[in-house]
């Protein structure tokens, strides 16, 4: 259309249109944005967890917990709770048998507590997995 005829009809619109559309514009700008910083902040907690998997798989429980005590999206959402045990007893024990206490967190149990270590994690964590809808993970 040319841009004289565009004029014309631009001069056919009510101001109370014009202001219409653009009121739609600018609210459909809004929701793009809310829904652009939700899927932030789910690519975050996925980041997260995915890094707890390559932690675990790897032996690093010191990891996570680290990151757990620096990093709120990590606490809040992980699977699971990291802690270093102090009781060990005065024994020098190397990283891969220093224990930490892990806390499962579940939605339909209550959470439960066991003791594990760098070694334990690293031999038991990796493998295929299949989830509750048949679908098999690789770690």
């Amino acid at each position: 259309m040319p841009k004289n005829e565009r004029s014309k009809d631009s001069s056919h619109c009510s101001q109370e249109q014009m202001d219409l559309v653009k009121k739609a514009v600018r609210e459909t700008f809004h929701e793009m944005k809310k829904i652009e910083d939700e899927l932030n902040h789910l690519q975050q907690i996925r980041a997260a967890l995915k890094r707890d998997l390559i932690d675990m798989k790897d032996g690093r429980l010191d990891r996570i917990e680290h990151r757990q005590d620096i990093d709120e999206v990590s606490k809040e959402h992980s699977v699971f709770l990291v802690s270093q045990k102090v009781e060990i007893g005065g024994k020098n024990l190397s990283q891969w048998y220093f224990p930490y206490s892990i806390l499962f967190r579940a939605d339909t149990e209550p959470p439960t507590e066991t003791t594990i270590n760098n070694s334990i994690a690293k031999i038991h964590a990796g493998g295929a997995c299949q989830l509750d809808d048949g679908e098999v993970k690789y770690l």
